[in-house]
């Protein structure tokens, strides 16, 4: 008999939280537990899909080292919806999501499929491509599996 192959999640990467502003959150993060120093970006990704539906994204995302793993913090400055179809600033100040890197997203997420996990958006650029994974149910945590290229965030 053939043994099903689960997929196995890698070391933890980063974990973000949805916040409704992000200058506030640094603020309150680095004064009170000092965290920090945080690196922003900006990220437009006009071709990211939802649900099956094509979403744009405008996000602001902070980005500061804990230890091993990074504090993602992630500001909605467009129309966007989250993974679930959301809007991400209905989901503040409560971890949104736990992030890993993978070597092949596309492995991954075809392993996921036969599984049965569903893929709730997924965009990117170039090389780099994300995807969020997980059950439909509201109180489950999402995962985020990204493929980046090597040296963009370790």
């Amino acid at each position: 008999m053939v043994e099903k192959r689960k997929f196995v999640l890698p070391k933890l990467h980063h974990i973000g939280v949805a916040v409704k502003d992000i200058e506030k959150a640094v603020e309150y993060y680095s004064s009170n537990f000092g965290v920090g120093p945080f690196m922003f970006l900006d990220i437009d990704l006009p071709g990211a899909v939802t649900s099956g539906k094509s979403t744009p994204l405008k996000l602001k995302v902070g980005m500061a080292q804990m230890g091993d793993v990074i504090f993602e913090l992630i500001q909605d400055v467009g129309e966007g919806r989250s993974a679930r179809g959301e809007p991400i600033s209905r989901r503040p100040k409560r971890p949104y999501h736990l992030g890993f890197l993978v070597d092949n997203l596309s492995q991954a997420l075809a392993q996921l499929k036969r599984q049965g996990i569903s893929v709730f958006e997924e965009g990117g650029a170039g090389n780099n491509r994300f995807a969020f994974v997980g059950s439909d149910k509201e109180e489950s945590v999402i995962f985020e599996l990204m493929q980046l290229e090597p040296g963009l965030l370790k």
